[in-house]
């Protein structure tokens, strides 16, 4: 609640998941990135009507050379959206 000096104000915020057009996708910077493991970057993409999790490692080639590592998984059903 955020309060004034005049009025009291309720504010609250609804958090809309986003959805990708298809073949369309957005990864952003892992901010709870522990180990060298985790990936430094996530985010989803939907892959002809496919709905993937992506993961994004910057890795180094032996030339010196930076590139991106990639991994893709089918994201798991949230307990809320369980039948029972």
């Amino acid at each position: 609640m955020y309060t004034n000096n005049k009025k009291h104000i309720k504010i609250t915020e609804k958090i809309m998941a986003y959805e990708h057009k298809e073949n369309k996708g957005s990864i952003f910077k892992n901010d709870r990135k522990e180990k060298d493991t985790h990936p430094d970057y996530t985010g989803q993409a939907n892959v002809n009507g496919t709905v993937y999790n992506v993961s994004a490692w910057i890795n180094e080639s032996k030339g010196g050379k930076k590139y991106y590592g990639l991994s893709f998984s089918i994201p798991k059903p949230k307990s809320e959206d369980l039948p029972f």
